[in-house]
């Protein structure tokens, strides 16, 4: 019965986490994650997936790069942010809590919202996170196996990481190790997005509300 409740209480916090996510993205960088969209572009074609296939990391590129294009719809970005940085969070979570039991939520929280700072920047990949997620996971598995039996976790577990090492690589860390939202750009993103819809009144609301004075908002009045 106990451990029912904790299932209960862990499902629901991270319900709570991934909603509070998305609102995040929803509600104060919409924009960002539309501009990321714009300035991608994934072809459904035989010679670019094949280009996946040529370096590491070819499923978490691939799967971020189609995820990426889901940018362009009102509220898709937010809502796919929020499931994978939540994978990301129960992964974590599920490495830490055999040595660390209900204290794991403190790094996860910390891990789940340094990730998310990261995506709040223009080049961090989507991709980014989940290589970051499948790692996690390979170690999981090898965790399991090893566990089980030694003499056949081992091979088992070798042959895991070299898989998962072409499959998701060992992460981005071509862009910043660390990003924080940017409420100026995000202002200025605003703008240019609406004035790509061709929503001209929206684009006079944000002139008359904007807190955030910039040379390029010139352009717009």
């Amino acid at each position: 019965m106990k451990a029912c409740r904790r299932k209960y209480i862990e499902w629901g916090a991270a319900g709570i986490g991934a909603l509070a996510l998305f609102l995040f993205f929803f509600r104060i960088l919409p924009y960002h994650l539309f501009h990321r969209e714009q300035t991608q572009l994934f072809l459904l074609a035989t010679e670019p997936l094949a280009g996946y296939l040529r370096h590491p990391a070819a499923l978490a590129r691939l799967s971020g790069d189609f995820l990426t294009q889901f940018f362009y719809y009102e509220g898709g970005g937010p809502a796919i942010m929020a499931v994978v940085l939540l994978l990301w969070g129960v992964v974590v979570f599920r490495l830490l809590v055999p040595y660390m039991g209900r204290w794991a939520w403190i790094p996860t929280v910390l891990a789940v919202a340094w990730e998310a700072g990261r995506q709040c920047g223009l080049s961090y990949p989507l991709s980014g996170t989940i290589a970051l997620t499948g790692i996690g996971g390979v170690l999981l598995l090898c965790r399991s196996c090893m566990r089980r039996s030694w003499k056949s976790g081992l091979p088992v577990s070798i042959l895991a990481v070299l898989s998962g090492y072409w499959l998701f690589g060992c992460g981005d860390w071509s862009s910043r190790w660390y990003n924080m939202p940017d409420l100026g750009r995000e202002y200025l993103l605003a703008l240019d997005s609406e004035m790509y819809f061709g929503r001209s009144e929206k684009v006079r609301q944000l002139l008359a509300e904007g807190e955030y004075r910039s040379p390029f908002t010139a352009y717009y009045y």
